[in-house]
């Protein structure tokens, strides 16, 4: 070995749990290194949180469904949940085969997972729908918040939507298309939900196709007309 490789062994000594952490958390280590280090490197969540879940949440592992089912009891579900879930592992049927073992709040936050409507029909007893109604990766079209009206917190919706009002969709299923919405039809959801969102949290998209003399007739109304008591 160098000098740097003995630098950095005696270093890494010094501090083995950083070390530990470290190679836990973001090296790629093989299928046959996890085996040969199973029981002196990091699995779970560390609480300094340092090296977050450990190998649950190294996105450098090669992760698969047999990875997965090897070292079923050693991992941090909760990390699986949040970080590899989507991102590094999907495959058909993935919730449902560990649908008791993933900690469903931390499913219901995570923005990499392909979602669509029969995931959250299929899972809704189980989803966090605070945590959904607040995820920008669920495709927001009209259908969809028609759908789960009853379900949908709108007071945080509203905030998870108040950058991109202008891109919720209408879904045309049979040629697989997704259409913006319409001003006219984007006021007619707001006006259909607004006694339930939480106007503090809306911004209005004034870049929506209104001429200029349009948009300042608007404020020329609302803002120079005594009746109605703006303060």
């Amino acid at each position: 070995m160098n000098s740097i490789e003995n630098r950095l062994i005696a270093l890494f000594i010094r501090h083995p749990d950083f070390f530990v952490g470290s190679i836990s958390s973001s090296y790629p280590l093989t299928i046959e290194q996890l085996y040969k280090y199973k029981d002196k490197l990091k699995w779970v969540l560390d609480n300094r949180g340092f090296f977050m879940y450990g190998l649950s949440s190294n996105k450098f592992l090669p992760w698969s469904e047999s990875l997965i089912d090897e070292f079923y009891e050693s991992w941090d579900w909760s990390g699986i949940s949040s970080f590899i879930l989507g991102d590094k592992l999907w495959f058909k049927g993935i919730l449902e085969k560990y649908v008791d073992k993933l900690l469903w709040n931390d499913v219901s936050f995570n923005t990499n997972i392909p979602w669509a409507s029969g995931i959250l029909i299929k899972f809704s007893g189980k989803l966090d729908w605070k945590q959904i109604s607040g995820n920008r990766s669920v495709p927001w079209s009209s259908s969809f918040i028609e759908k789960f009206a009853d379900k949908i917190d709108f007071h945080i919706l509203g905030n998870c939507l108040s950058s991109q009002f202008n891109n919720i969709r209408t879904i045309d299923v049979k040629n697989n298309i997704e259409n913006p919405l319409s001003l006219t039809e984007r006021i007619e959801l707001i006006e259909k939900y607004e006694h339930k969102f939480d106007w503090n949290c809306l911004q209005f998209d004034w870049e929506n196709g209104l001429s200029r003399k349009s948009k300042d007739d608007i404020i020329n109304e609302i803002l120079s007309n005594s009746e109605h008591n703006l303060k």
